[in-house]
């Protein structure tokens, strides 16, 4: 069976010069590799929310594990054009090969109740998220929290979450991320 699978514009952030995972192959071979891929999706952090491993071949994962004196750098910025700033910070430093893909894919109806979906009955592909190693990485602290606090900002979709399935899923992030954050590749003039 075929799967109404779109690209949402957050996905055109992740390319080889950001900090997220990015890939070498094209839209259509991931969309191929999502279809290939998605009897066997797992449910996410909400109703509407799905998550679908495809095979890493061709994609790069920025996680990186940091060590005692590393450095980090950061910056205010928003993820796509006309959302509110948020706080990033990465290491500079090369992505690896992904040893581990999972695609998160929102139903249309649930990016509608912030107004960020682009289509009105599809699977968007919201984000691709790497791994070096051959696990999943849970979603990044902050990214759980903003979408849990949708109240008052913008570039979040509501968790609804209980206060205890929250905490729950916050711990879980929270021990994942605790010595690891994402690369940014150097810059070249």
């Amino acid at each position: 069976m075929k799967y109404n699978v779109v690209t949402n514009k957050f996905v055109h952030r992740q390319t080889p010069e950001s900090q997220f995972t990015h890939w070498d192959i094209t839209q259509l071979e991931l969309e191929q590799r999502i279809q290939n891929s998605f009897e066997h999706k797992l449910p996410g952090y909400r109703k509407g929310v799905w998550r679908v491993a495809v095979e890493p071949e061709g994609f790069w994962s920025p996680v990186v594990t940091l060590e005692p004196g590393d450095e980090l750098q950061g910056d205010f910025s928003s993820r796509v054009e006309g959302e509110e700033p948020r706080q990033h910070h990465y290491k500079i430093g090369p992505k690896s090969a992904a040893q581990f893909v999972e695609v998160i894919l929102y139903e249309s109806y649930v990016l509608a109740e912030g107004g960020n979906n682009q289509y009105d009955d599809a699977f968007e592909i919201i984000a691709v998220n790497a791994s070096p190693i051959p696990e999943e990485s849970p979603i990044q602290p902050n990214t759980l929290i903003a979408n849990h606090f949708t109240n008052g900002s913008d570039g979040g979709t509501s968790t609804g979450l209980s206060d205890r399935e929250f905490v729950a899923l916050l711990e879980k992030s929270v021990k994942w991320w605790k010595n690891r954050t994402l690369s940014m590749p150097e810059k070249t003039e």
